[in-house]
Formats: structure tokens, C-alpha cells, sequence
């Protein structure tokens, strides 16, 4: 906990997320000030990290001598005073990528000031974000069944060959939904990802729609057990007659 001076605070630090914003709980009526009194990064052991934190918060107008506060009324008889050390989860994230193994601490002390009294009180947050480490891709790769299905959707049949999906030992990985947490696959041409609906435990197969175009196919496969495979297949769009069910 930290020590406030200014009996007007009444509340404890509160944590809005992780390194989002932090806030007070003053009475109601209070108006403050507050403005950056300091920001420390010296924790951090890698200067090139410590350089660009600062060049990103400075960035986003965290400078000292400048106001950064906003007052909420709570309703019950406070308010919420709550000074912006705005972190967003894309800057959270280069962050703990460059941790050092003990993560990284930054601290941004604030001056507050009753704007009635002139009463003057110093706050410090602390940010810290711990190091994540980057899961491990492996590499898996798409065996041909042998198997072929059909189904008729919305009046149209189409033609699904199955797919295994074997890691680098040969072992099949059952694409079923007590296994696998999470399936996405980068289809030819596209920007963006698409999910996948992993169906139930009864199938471990994936089944690839015949009629789809020529090209890589990337599957993005994320086990329960945390591991995380990689996969693509190649594919070659067979002729029109032959993909059409009779």
C-alpha cells in the first residue's frame, strides 16, 4: 500500500488490468490535480528496453510536468480518481517480450494537489510485467487418409477427403475437441486467419473440402496440452467433373 498525505483520499490503489491505468477513491467533491513527478525506469538491466520504453511513453505524453487526471462520481458518496498511465495490451505485449528474466518494472510517480487547499501529496504506481515466453512451434505435417467423404449442404454436395495430422515422430493428433484447444487455418491469398470449429470426440480427421482453390493451406493446430503445431498442406483443386458428388 502506499502512503497518501491528503486525508481526502479514502480509497486503496486499484489495479483496472494489468498496467491499464491505476486509480483513488477520494470523497466526493474533492477536485484534485495531478500531474507526472516522475518516471523510473532504472529496474530495467537492457539500455536498448530502457530507451524504448521511454522513447513510447513519452510518445503517448507521459512527460513530467504534465496533467494527466480524470474524475469519475461513483454514486455512492466518491469519486475516482484515476491518473492515465494508459498501457495498451499491443504495448503490454512488446514489453514482456523484452523482459529480462526477472521481468520488468516501471514506475511513474504522480503529484497530486488538492485544488481548493493547495494540499499536495505524491503517489508512485508500479507496473510490473513479468516475462512470457514464446510457445514453442513444432512442426507437423498432413498424411492423406485415404479416406473420402460426403455431405450435401443447403441442397449442394461436395467432397471431403480426410487428413491426418502427425507430428515430427509420426504420431497422429487427434483433432478432437477433449484435445485440441484451438485451430485456425491462413487459407491462399488471405491477410487473416481463420478459426476453426474443432467438432466432437468422436472424429480425430480433418476433413478438406475437394472443391476448394489451388494453394498452401496453413494450419495453426494448439493443443490442451500447450503445445502448439504447425502444419500446411498443399493443395491441388481436382477437375471440375471429378469433385462433384452424383
Amino acid at each position: 500500500m502506499y502512503v497518501i498525505d491528503i486525508d481526502d483520499i479514502i480509497g486503496k490503489d486499484h489495479y483496472q488490468g494489468v498496467g491499464v491505468h491505476h486509480a483513488l477513491e477520494i470523497k466526493a467533491g474533492v477536485h484534485f490535480t495531478g500531474k507526472i513527478a516522475s518516471i523510473d525506469v532504472s529496474g530495467i538491466a537492457d539500455e536498448s528496453v530502457k530507451a524504448a520504453i521511454l522513447a513510447h511513453l513519452e510518445a503517448e505524453d507521459f512527460t513530467v510536468g504534465e496533467e494527466n487526471t480524470d474524475v469519475t462520481d461513483n454514486g455512492d458518496g466518491t469519486w475516482t480518481l484515476r491518473y492515465w498511465v494508459q498501457l495498451d495490451a499491443e504495448t503490454i505485449a512488446e514489453l514482456t517480450k523484452n523482459a529480462d528474466d526477472d521481468g520488468l518494472t516501471i514506475k511513474i510517480g504522480v503529484t497530486l494537489t488538492n485544488d481548493e487547499t493547495g494540499a499536495k501529496a505524491d503517489h508512485t504506481a508500479h507496473f510490473v510485467f513479468e516475462k512470457i515466453e514464446e510457445p514453442e512451434v513444432k512442426v507437423a505435417v498432413w498424411k492423406d487418409s485415404g479416406i473420402v467423404g460426403t455431405n450435401t449442404i443447403e441442397g449442394k454436395a461436395y467432397v471431403f477427403q480426410g487428413f491426418e495430422l502427425l507430428d515430427a515422430e509420426g504420431k497422429r493428433i487427434d483433432l478432437v475437441a477433449n484435445n485440441i484447444e484451438s485451430m485456425t487455418v491462413l487459407e491462399p491469398g488471405a491477410s487473416e486467419p481463420k478459426t476453426l470449429t474443432v467438432g466432437d470426440d468422436s472424429d480425430p480427421l480433418l476433413w478438406f473440402n475437394v472443391q476448394k482453390a489451388t494453394g498452401d493451406y496453413k494450419y495453426t493446430v494448439v493443443t490442451k496440452a500447450g503445445a502448439t503445431y504447425v502444419a500446411t498442406l498443399n493443395w491441388t483443386a481436382p477437375a471440375e467433373g471429378r469433385s462433384r458428388c452424383s
